[in-house]
């Protein structure tokens, strides 16, 4: 990693930071407007959405740190995002797999092996990316150990089929 990237990241991740502590600020507010501890509640789990929303904007991988930046990622957009958490009581880790578009309209996975932190990368279609997010929607499993988690789903913002490569269009919303 270059001293430049680092640098990069680092100022991505402060003002990521100054941003949470706006939104940690107006949440103390609002809770303690509450009219009930589950309107108390609801609140905070808004935050926690706006926070993953605001994290997932960023210009860097990975879902639960920074992490490299690299110039391949900044010319993509993110358009899924899946999580794998690994539990046996005693160890916990997560897997990220997060998929760009390019600009050349082809479709990229990542994959961020939480154990090591190694990544990989490997060129798929969008139907491969479909199956796979779906995979996580019915493997979805809510109090339980571990798991998938989906991030970021992927949206399909018409159905309407691009005379240049013949895919559909997506977006990243």
């Amino acid at each position: 990693m270059t001293k430049r990237i680092e640098k990069m990241n680092i100022e991505l991740a402060g003002n990521y930071a100054d941003e949470l502590k706006t939104l940690v600020s107006s949440l103390c507010e609002d809770i303690k407007d509450s009219e009930s501890v589950t309107d108390a509640w609801n609140k905070i789990d808004r935050f926690y959405k706006d926070a993953e929303s605001m994290r997932n904007k960023q210009k860097c991988t990975g879902s639960k740190s920074f992490s490299v930046l690299t110039d391949d990622v900044v010319s993509s957009e993110k358009i899924a995002c899946y999580e794998f958490e690994h539990n046996d009581g005693d160890q916990i880790w997560t897997d990220c797999t997060e998929f760009y578009k390019n600009a050349d309209g082809t479709y990229k996975k990542v994959f961020t092996d939480g154990w090591n932190g190694s990544k990989s990368e490997c060129t798929v279609s969008l139907d491969d990316i479909r199956q796979m997010v779906n995979k996580c929607k019915s493997s979805e499993m809510y109090y339980r150990r571990g798991g998938y988690t989906i991030l970021q789903d992927l949206k399909i913002s018409k159905y309407e089929i691009d005379k240049d490569n013949d895919e559909e269009k997506v977006s990243a919303t």
